[in-house]
């Protein structure tokens, strides 16, 4: 019988694959777990959208995670949510919390950057004077508010229309 003799590339490749094996093994073994894993409770969140999902109150909510569970607060602006109401949205797709520290609520804050109306009223001037070499004085009826916007957004305010 003849012996066949393994060469560089050979060892290399069956190296490859047993390596790859391992990581396809331990990329399951670490899903298994995650889905087991007990769902954690964030006591203080911070969301950037609309909605608060699952993802954003609990660690570990696997396919959930994008489960909407209610509208955020506007942006600037905090709330508070009932640990108790997290707790139903949750078992309503298949998720028991325990809740074994006794949480009973969740503060969640949604960030936002301040628009002042001395602000805007200053682009609004500054737009009207480019326009034709004016100085002009802008004021707003009582019921104008400052605003908020997203503190991510880039770049700088502008007047995209006047009339």
């Amino acid at each position: 019988m003849e012996q066949h003799k393994q060469t560089r590339s050979e060892r290399l490749a069956q190296l490859i694959c047993a390596f790859a094996a391992a990581l396809l093994l331990a990329g399951y073994a670490a899903s298994a777990m995650a889905q087991n894993a007990p769902l954690v409770l964030r006591e203080q969140i911070k969301v950037y959208s609309d909605i608060v999902t699952l993802g954003d109150l609990f660690e570990n909510a696997g396919d959930a995670s994008n489960s909407p569970v209610f509208r955020s607060p506007s942006l600037g602006f905090s709330g508070v949510v009932s640990a108790r109401r997290v707790a139903v949205s949750a078992s309503q797709l298949g998720l028991e919390w325990p809740n074994r520290g006794g949480i009973t609520e969740v503060k969640v804050a949604r960030p936002g950057r301040m628009i002042s109306l001395d602000e805007v009223r200053e682009i609004i001037a500054d737009r009207a004077a480019a326009d034709d070499n004016e100085i002009y004085e802008v004021s707003f009826s009582r019921t104008a508010k400052p605003f908020y916007i997203d503190p991510r957004a880039q770049g700088v305010i502008s007047v995209k229309q006047m009339d």
